[in-house]
């Protein structure tokens, strides 16, 4: 349902390879003091995963991961600059990545998405996603 008659948009760059661009995106979508070595292995994990992004003024504006397990893909990492919003960016570059999972053989997609983020649960129900189930998240007292 996901990519329905959607063609991936030629602005969406699909990369298998984490890049110094797409890393700084992903930074500026979640500032914190993590160490960046870290958070680049995390990112790049294990193949088959792809990123793919939009760039405007030289620097990448939308963007997202997508991980490739048997026939699963899943989305995360999604962000779009918040001076970009409302242009359908995130869903170019969701559907990008899908028609590449589709290409690896991935037929069923899922992501993850902060219950108070009703924009982005909204964007996510126009694409055809409903929940599934919610969890909780962890992290060590500071």
């Amino acid at each position: 349902d996901l990519l329905g008659d959607h063609l991936p948009d030629p602005t969406v760059l699909v990369a298998e390879t984490l890049t110094a661009s797409w890393q700084a995106a992903y930074h500026r979508s979640r500032p914190d003091d993590v160490d960046p070595t870290m958070v680049r292995m995390i990112l790049d994990g294990h193949p088959p995963r792809a990123f793919g992004s939009v760039a405007s003024g030289g620097e990448q504006v939308a963007i997202a991961r997508g991980h490739l397990n048997g026939p699963w893909l899943g989305l995360s990492s999604v962000w779009t600059d918040p001076d970009q919003r409302g242009h359908g960016l995130t869903t170019k570059v969701m559907i990008a990545l899908g028609h590449w999972a589709a290409r690896g053989g991935g037929r069923y997609v899922y992501s993850d998405v902060a219950s108070a983020n009703e924009q982005a649960r909204r964007g996510y129900g126009r694409l055809g996603f409903a929940l599934h189930h919610r969890n909780r998240h962890l992290s060590a007292p500071r």
